[in-house]
């Protein structure tokens, strides 16, 4: 529910630059994580897949359970990053691309607030293709009553 939220901001920019966008998330997967911050994790990592891939390219967020994890993946189409770049993107004020429209602090701001929940997040590069952006975080558990 919180991924779909999260999401549905950025339709209207996906369907404006020819872009497809799906959404595929394992019901049930749970984060420790409040809901603002999740919003401003899943914002900062899919405004960027949106304005960083090509036309015609495609966006997709991913969500499932993995062990004692949820797992969120955001995988672009911005082609590619050259060889070894990727974990500068992470400091602040870096920005790759001619699109300099923001500050370059968004994937700065996730992943600190990623590994304050006690998660990870990482990049993996797909040249010629685009990136994927894994976020781990861990799973909430749900009260049993036992």
């Amino acid at each position: 529910e919180c991924v779909n939220e999260a999401t549905e901001t950025y339709r209207q920019e996906v369907a404006r630059r020819g872009l497809a966008f799906e959404v595929q998330v394992e019901p049930g997967a749970m984060l420790n994580l409040n809901r603002q911050a999740l919003h401003t994790v899943l914002g900062n990592l899919v405004r960027n897949a949106v304005k960083f891939s090509q036309a015609g390219g495609s966006v997709t967020v991913r969500g499932r359970s993995h062990g004692a994890e949820v797992v969120v993946e955001v995988e672009d189409a911005c082609g590619g990053l050259p060889a070894g770049a990727g974990a500068e993107l992470f400091e602040p004020f870096v920005q790759r691309g001619a699109d300099r429209s923001g500050l370059g602090v968004g994937l700065a701001i996730a992943r600190q607030a990623i590994e304050a929940h006690g998660g990870t997040v990482e990049l993996r590069n797909r040249p010629g293709h685009g990136c994927v952006f894994t976020v781990r975080l861990p799973a909430a558990h749900r009260d049993r009553g036992t």
